[in-house]
């Protein structure tokens, strides 16, 4: 450092210059300045227990320098400062490159930032001060930059009462942007806040903006994300108390852990850096969370081993359907029903209205004599406290040709339903208590309805049909049509008002 003093009227003037770039500037890290001075002008006759100096330095920013100025004190106190008309994304970008030699993501989102203080202090170090900000259309009040490893941080108050994103009014709003590192390959995430009032119940929520990845859709997604304050969290909240139509019902000791209000402006939104666990987002308001372990299910899927299944809800609403109730395992599951039955991977669903009830929703492989491949059903199985009873359909359009390998000529269907029963205190040893499909039977040209029962014992197993309204040729047709031995046709003489069938597929 080199010096200067000089006499003038009475006075002194002091310059002190520091030769070179000055690194670590005031102890701040990484702060580097340039052509630094100090001026100070003292009477002699004075006390002088401290000394106060006028400061300038250079601050370079990509090859370009702003000037500050301020002073500093032989206390220790110092204060520099320096003013941009408009700092931009750019001017961000620089004053982060200063620092850590790197350059930061770019946003998604358009950001404008106007006019900004740099201020060099005592105490806080190096800070970055803007004083407009943009948001899209919303407009923030005065925000503090934060510069760190990780990037660089900006949050602010957003101006008015309230901020309205699409249908979602936001009070006490605010912005937090976190610019990231391009070289580490982390993103920029701008994330409103603020608090929700929904169904009289108020949230801290945030939420998070970024570009519709649909191509043919310009503009912005939102996501709205806010936790629930449980009374008990160990427990967890009721979902009764969100749902008071499960009240006495076998599902009014449910709880939710981690329950959280979702509201997002597409399927399979994205969260950013909100905290949240893996929910199975969609377009509209949803509470996600964490379902308690139900006993039926633990029955019948088997897997009571004293661990929890980690059950996901989402719980669709509106407000003039109120909830959807829906259940997920957090990994695919299937169940075996028994007699060689698997499930495709399943979910469940609550149904409110009447008596609530609690349905497993998927598919169901069946295997049958004579064909490869197993049939296909849709499934709805509700399970009750002590049992459950499924229902399904045929999911393959043309119904079971040549059912058992008795005749080409032979469909059940298109219409085909499955019923199955289900007592789970037998279940395990047993399998169902009740198995077999009804419906529409064709031959021909004759067409009737028909039922089997599925039995542990083949030869136990019967189809049974059910035909009105044929001539005798039609009988004929039909009996020719399963029968490898060919019958003669007679004189049509005789008509028929019901004729029952009875086939043993095993022989």
């Amino acid at each position: 450092m080199g010096f200067d003093i000089e006499a003038r009227s009475g006075d002194v003037r002091l310059e002190a210059f520091v030769h070179g770039r000055w690194e670590s500037a005031f102890g701040v890290k990484q702060l580097t300045l340039d052509e630094v001075g100090f001026t100070m002008r003292l009477d002699p006759k004075a006390p002088m227990n401290t000394l106060q100096f006028d400061v300038s330095a250079l601050l370079e920013f990509n090859s370009s320098f702003i000037s500050l100025y301020g002073h500093f004190s032989t206390s220790g106190d110092y204060l520099l400062q320096a003013t941009f008309e408009q700092l931009d994304f750019n001017g961000l970008n620089d004053v982060f490159h200063h620092f850590f030699q790197d350059t930061l993501s770019i946003p998604d989102v358009d950001i404008h930032v106007g006019a900004a203080t740099i201020t060099i202090a005592k105490g806080v170090g190096f800070t970055l001060e803007v004083h407009d900000l943009k948001i899209g259309d919303h407009t923030a009040s005065d925000g503090v930059v934060k510069v760190g490893t990780a990037g660089v941080s900006l949050r602010a108050n957003i101006k008015g009462d309230a901020l309205k994103i699409e249908n979602v009014e936001i009070n006490n709003p605010f912005v937090d942007i976190q610019f990231g590192r391009k070289e580490h390959g982390t993103k920029t995430s701008v994330m409103f806040g603020g608090k929700v009032l929904w169904e009289g119940r108020e949230f801290d929520v945030g939420v998070h903006v970024y570009q519709s990845r649909d191509p043919k859709q310009q503009g912005l997604e939102f996501t709205v994300y806010g936790q629930f304050v449980a009374l008990d969290p160990k427990k967890g909240l009721p979902l009764k108390d969100l749902v008071p139509a499960l009240e006495n019902t076998s599902m009014s000791e449910l709880h939710l852990q981690g329950a959280a209000l979702v509201i997002a402006s597409a399927d399979d939104a994205e969260l950013g850096a909100l905290t949240h666990s893996k929910y199975q987002i969609r377009k509209g308001i949803q509470v996600c969370a964490v379902l308690s372990d139900l006993p039926t299910v633990n029955k019948i899927v088997g897997e009571n081993k004293g661990q929890s299944l980690g059950l996901i809800l989402r719980a669709g609403w509106s407000p003039l359907a109120g909830f959807s109730l829906d259940i997920f395992f957090p990994s695919p599951t299937t169940f075996h029903i028994g007699q060689g039955i698997i499930t495709d991977p399943i979910s469940l669903k609550i149904v409110l209205g009447g008596t609530p009830q609690l349905k497993i929703i998927g598919g169901a492989f069946i295997p049958v004599e004579g064909r490869k491949e197993p049939l296909h059903f849709h499934l709805d199985l509700t399970l009750d406290a002590l049992t459950a009873s499924a229902t399904g359909q045929l999911s393959a359009p043309g119904g079971w040709r040549n059912p058992f390998g008795i005749s080409e000529q032979l469909v059940i269907g298109p219409d085909l339903a499955l019923k199955v029963s289900i007592v789970y205190s037998t279940f395990f040893i047993q399998g169902p208590s009740g198995f077999g499909f009804v419906g529409g039977l064709k031959i021909g040209k004759v067409v009737g309805k028909m039922e089997f029962n599925i039995e542990e014992v083949p030869s136990r197993q019967l189809l049974s049909a059910k035909v009105e309204n044929l001539d005798l040729h039609d009988l004929v047709e039909f009996a020719n049509n399963v029968s490898p031995v060919p019958i003669a046709r007679p004189p049509n003489v005789v008509s028929f008002h019901e004729v029952s069938l009875y086939m043993c597929p095993a022989g």
